[in-house]
């Protein structure tokens, strides 16, 4: 018995990794784009052209209660109940379609807010867009971001 269950612990952790480092691997590459015959790359849905410069993969956080009414870089007041992100270098006022890469939930956005400052993440998210991902518990989520056309500047 002894013997067994010593083979048996290696063999289960090697398991464990192995399924660890394919999730990881296919939570960090996302849906694939495959090219169309002019080169341009199209969305594996649909067939419809997308820019990849517009779409990022990486890991999002959330904030809350801590920031609520305090200014955020656009001027505005964050307001947590409200679907809003900060990014560090998108235009204010941007919008974006959010994923949650480990359960398919969406959510629209608006970037209203620069960040985060933490490293090696993508969004901070507000209190209302993590609920609406399902990520509120886990405080963190791999992610997808689709930027839709910038916001239009006021002359």
């Amino acid at each position: 018995m002894r013997r067994a269950l010593h083979l048996f612990v290696p063999s289960l952790t090697g398991c464990v990794l192995v399924a660890s480092l394919v999730s990881i691997c296919l939570g960090v590459y996302g849906p694939r784009s495959v090219p169309a015959a002019d080169g341009s790359p199209l969305d594996t849905v649909g067939g419809q052209r997308r820019d990849p410069s517009r779409v990022q993969i990486g890991i999002a956080s959330w904030y809350g209660r801590k920031f609520q009414r305090r200014r955020t870089a656009s001027g505005e007041r964050y307001e947590m109940s409200q679907p809003t992100a900060a990014h560090r270098t998108v235009p204010l006022g941007t919008q974006a379609v959010v994923t949650n890469l480990a359960n398919g939930r969406t959510v629209r956005v608006r970037i209203n807010d620069r960040g985060p400052h933490t490293r090696h993440r993508l969004l901070d998210l507000s209190y209302e867009a993590a609920r609406q991902l399902a990520m509120v518990r886990a405080g963190i989520a791999m992610v997808q971001v689709e930027f839709l056309e910038p916001a239009l500047r006021e002359p």
